[in-house]
Parts: C-alpha cells; structure tokens; sequence
C-alpha cells in the first residue's frame, strides 16, 4: 500500500507527495501465519518435512540396529539400510528446497493481504496503488501547468509574488497576490505596460514638493542638452546637413515632454 502526503496550504490541503504505507509486523504476522498454515504450499512443504523425518529417523535407527549386530552379516544388512536411507534423504531435501520459494512467495502474497499498517503520520493517508498511480499522474500535468494539485485531484494555480492591474474608470490599480488559489481576474493583467509606467511615474512625481519638482526638472533638461549635442555631432559626422536642425527639433520636443511631466 502507499500513503498520499498532503500539506495544508492557504486552506487548500495540498498534495506533496507519494510515500509507502508501514506495515506493523507484530500485527500483521499472527494472521499471516494462521492463513499460511490452510495453504497448499505450507501443506506441502509440511508433508515433505514429514516424509524426510521418517526417512532420517529410520536411518538413525538402521545405524543403532548395526551397532548392535552380533553377526557380520546382520551389520552389513543394517549398514545398507542406512546407506539407502540417506541416499534417499538428500533427495527429499532436494524436492524440499524446490518447495520453499512458492511458500516464501505466498507468505509475501499474505502479507500485503493481511497488513496491518501502522497509523499514519498527520498529513498522510493510506492508499491503494492504483490509486497512487493516478494521483502522481496528475501530480505530473499539474506541475507542468504550474499549479498545485489538491486532494480532489483538482488543479489549484500559484501566483503568489504576482501583481495583478486593473484598470477601471481611466486609472490602474494593483493588488499583490500573497496565496494559492487566487486567479488571475478578468481585465487584470501581470505585466506593467506604458501606461502603468506613465501612472506610478505621475503619481511620484505628484508626491515630490515645488523644490523637488524644479530640481529634477532641470537634471532632465541638462540632460536632454548632452543628448541633443551627441546626436548633432553624430548627424555631421555621418553628413547630414541638417544636423543641428534635427538635433533642436528632437531637443525641443523632449523638452515640452518634460514640461508636461512636471506641471510646467
């Protein structure tokens, strides 16, 4: 038998693995041995041993009767008699090896039929292996989907660490998802786009005081001056005439973008 080990995860009792049930072997063994004895095996292997008992004991006593001889020609008779005796005892014991695997086999039949397993850890459960069969299988799909498989077998997704935007009346919201088993909604989204940039961009700027503003403010234009002056020089290296016409215009625009950004 197998067990089914479960975890309890944000209330979801969560399937983490397959183990191998315990058998109590002082429990278990009283009944194997009781149901042994009525098999045919057992029954065989008893009659052999009995069989091979009388061959042994009329060995032994065929050895005493030639000790006890009081002619040489008796002695030789009861010398015989032993002999053939135990010629004929290998060969029961032969025959007998030959029975013990079938008995060992069914003694190993009995036991899993008669186990008595010990009471399973908290967390697991006892059971069949057919039954461990379907559940690492879809222990299987369930990982290749990226979800969690539960103890009804059903597929529980994780998206825990994600961050889930909504965009509702021209604004965008977020809601940080901390456990298992909370999809993703519809309208919602997991990736920040432009407009979620542009947002949390505007709302920190909104959050900055009027010295805050002004200095990043200029930090940006200055900046935008060193790339306007790189892209002229670029421009009349590569010879194009109206380099500095370009790089104004392109410096310009950026410029108003910034105004734009910051209130101006």
């Amino acid at each position: 038998m197998k067990t089914r080990i479960t975890q309890n995860i944000d209330g979801y009792d969560i399937i983490i693995g397959i183990g191998d049930a315990q058998i109590d072997g002082v429990a278990t063994m009283p009944k194997v041995e009781n149901a042994l004895k009525e098999t045919a095996e057992y029954k065989s292997v008893e009659a052999k041993k009995q069989e091979l008992s009388v061959i042994l004991n009329g060995a032994a006593q065929a050895l005493k009767n030639a000790r006890n001889s009081k002619t040489q020609s008796e002695k030789n008779g009861y010398v015989t008699e032993y002999q053939q005796a135990l010629e004929k005892s290998k060969v029961i014991e032969s025959e007998l090896k030959e029975l013990i695997a079938p008995l060992q086999a069914k003694q190993q039949e009995l036991i899993f039929k008669h186990a008595v397993y010990f009471t399973p850890k908290q967390g697991e459960s006892i059971i069949t292996p057919e039954e461990a069969t379907v559940i690492e299988n879809a222990m299987i799909t369930a990982t290749g989907n990226n979800k969690f498989l539960d103890v009804n077998l059903s597929e529980i997704c994780d998206n825990r660490g994600k961050t889930a935007w909504l965009k509702k009346d021209g604004k965008w919201s977020k809601r940080e998802i901390t456990k298992i088993g909370d999809e993703i909604k519809p309208g919602e989204i997991t990736e920040i786009n432009d407009e979620i940039i542009a947002q949390l961009e505007a709302e920190r700027i909104s959050k900055l005081s009027a010295k805050e503003k002004e200095a990043e403010k200029t930090a940006a234009i200055n900046s935008l001056g060193s790339q306007a002056a790189f892209m002229r020089s670029t421009l009349e290296i590569q010879g194009d005439s109206k380099a500095l016409e370009k790089s104004k215009e392109w410096y310009n625009a950026e410029v108003e973008k910034i105004n734009l950004r910051y209130g101006a």
